[in-house]
């Protein structure tokens, strides 16, 4: 309940519930109107990013080389399914 001490022994103060409801909605909205500046695509990976297109091709291509290790070293472990999209 609102102001009263809960359960783990901390309160909750009146409005806060009002506040952290306030934050989480700004942060969806203002997460819904970031339009990145690059957009790179690797053979798995779509990467959408503010960063400089070399850095974000940079970045790709370490993603490439661990997923490809990945996917090597667990080829015996894992069952091997169908392609999935691209990880966003």
């Amino acid at each position: 309940m609102i102001g009263e001490a809960s359960r783990c022994g901390t309160t909750v103060a009146p409005g806060g519930l009002a506040i952290v409801s306030v934050a989480l909605l700004v942060d969806r909205v203002l997460y819904r109107i970031w339009l990145p500046g690059t957009v790179v695509e690797t053979a798995h990976y779509r990467i959408r990013t503010t960063a400089t297109r070399a850095q974000a091709e940079e970045t790709g291509r370490a993603l490439e080389v661990i997923h490809t290790t990945y996917r090597d070293s667990l080829s015996g472990i894992l069952p091997r399914g169908e392609a999935q999209g691209k990880f966003r």
